[in-house]
């Protein structure tokens, strides 16, 4: 399964919320973590210490990826909204966390206009409104 973390606005906790669900999904099948965050919070984390999965670069995902069961991707925030299409269509699922407060209002706004062109790409594939099984 490829499970992407997108978002319009940085600090919503994109990097950890990929890197909790790389350990959850470590627990039932050889997992890959892709830091595509310009951040590289999730390549940081490692360093620092052995995480129960394996963790590279977006530049080294493509080698590693035919090796692992789930594939986690960590993208770079605020991507444009045709580049939100591709990463869209190229997943299992993709989760867009946010922050429940007034500035995150904004970049809500943005997320609602590309929530439409989400849906047509997404519903010929998976079925929203059911929960992946993982």
């Amino acid at each position: 399964m490829i499970i992407t973390v997108a978002s319009f606005k940085g600090g919503v906790g994109k990097s950890t919320t990929a890197l909790h669900l790389a350990a959850y999904c470590q627990q039932l099948a050889p997992s890959l973590l892709v830091d595509g965050d310009l951040n590289r919070s999730a390549l940081d984390w490692a360093s620092r210490g052995q995480l129960p999965f394996k963790v590279v670069d977006e530049k080294q995902g493509v080698k590693f990826a035919p090796d692992y069961e789930h594939i986690i991707i960590d993208t770079p925030a605020r991507p444009a909204p045709d580049d939100l299409k591709t990463i869209a269509s190229g997943c299992d699922l993709l989760i867009l966390p946010t922050s429940p407060d007034a500035l995150a209002l904004g970049a809500k706004k943005a997320n609602g206009r590309c929530h439409a062109l989400l849906r047509s790409q997404l519903s010929n594939s998976a079925n929203l409104n059911s929960s992946p099984s993982f």
